[in-house]
């Protein structure tokens, strides 16, 4: 049982996703020499995505907020609704939407 309830609850997830929305997201950095490994990539053949556990709608933001959406052709994430907030069906998921083969596909992780 959760201390206070669901509504509670529900209200901090509110509140969280509205300072994250606003603030929150650009808390961020990026790694040292990314834009640079970045361009590498982009000059090779293929194609390149994100997949985040983080919400696309703030996903897609953060890659613009740096500079970066130029380098990939989609930036994949979950939903708000808590949809594809494992990594495997969120990867699963943007293999079915690109029609990318997944035994020529490559994932690149930060961990």
């Amino acid at each position: 049982m959760l201390l206070g309830g669901e509504e509670l609850a529900d209200r901090a997830v509110e509140l969280y996703r509205e300072r994250f929305g606003d603030v929150g997201l650009f808390e961020n950095s990026v790694y040292p020499d990314i834009a640079e490994v970045l361009a590498e990539l982009r000059g090779r053949p293929g194609r390149i995505f994100v997949a985040t556990s983080k919400p696309h709608v703030f996903a897609s933001r953060i890659v613009a907020h740096f500079g970066l959406s130029g380098y990939f052709d989609h930036v994949f994430g979950s939903e708000l609704d808590g949809t594809r907030v494992n990594k495997v069906d969120l990867l699963a998921y943007a293999l079915e939407q690109t029609g990318a083969d997944p035994a020529r596909a490559l994932m690149i992780g930060d961990r």
